[in-house]
Parts: structure tokens; C-alpha cells; sequence
């Protein structure tokens, strides 16, 4: 059985990494999981979703103009999201 993303990244660890950012009325789990999927399909987010998703481990700078590969924690946890269960 796969983990569920708060088995990844715990509500607390949302809290603490998210602390005072706005996305206005944009859950915090939610800014994470579209965040991550931009990037997986290789477009940019805004600076603060960028460290957020840093923070949290699941992505990672490569070599380009700023690009941004998902580590294997963000592959996962991007996995475990949208993954459609039976």
C-alpha cells in the first residue's frame, strides 16, 4: 500500500513550512500539491512556493536557468496525491 501525502509530509510540517505565506483562500496541502505538479510538468511558481516546496524536501536545483527536478521524496509524495485508487 502507498503512504498518503500527510504520511509524507505531516499536517505539522505544512504549519511550520507554510508559516505566514498567503495564497489566499488556497488550502496550504493544495498550494503544495499543485506547486509540485508545475514542476514535474515544467513550469515555475512564484518565489514562495518555490522555497516552500524546497523546504519540504521535494524539489531540488538543477543545472539550466533555474530549473527545478522533483527528488525522490517529491515523487512520491506527488504519487501519492493524484494517484487514483480503485
Amino acid at each position: 500500500m502507498f503512504p498518503k501525502p500527510s504520511e509524507i509530509i505531516s499536517d505539522c510540517e505544512i504549519e511550520s513550512v507554510h508559516a505566514n505565506a498567503q495564497f489566499g483562500d488556497t488550502p496550504k496541502r493544495e498550494v503544495v500539491n499543485y506547486a509540485l505538479l508545475k514542476i514535474a510538468c515544467g513550469y515555475s511558481n512564484g518565489h514562495t512556493a518555490q522555497v516552500i516546496l524546497s523546504e519540504h524536501g521535494l524539489i531540488n536545483a538543477s543545472s539550466g536557468k533555474g530549473s527545478k527536478t522533483l527528488t525522490h521524496r517529491g515523487k512520491k509524495y506527488l504519487y501519492s496525491v493524484f494517484k487514483r485508487t480503485p
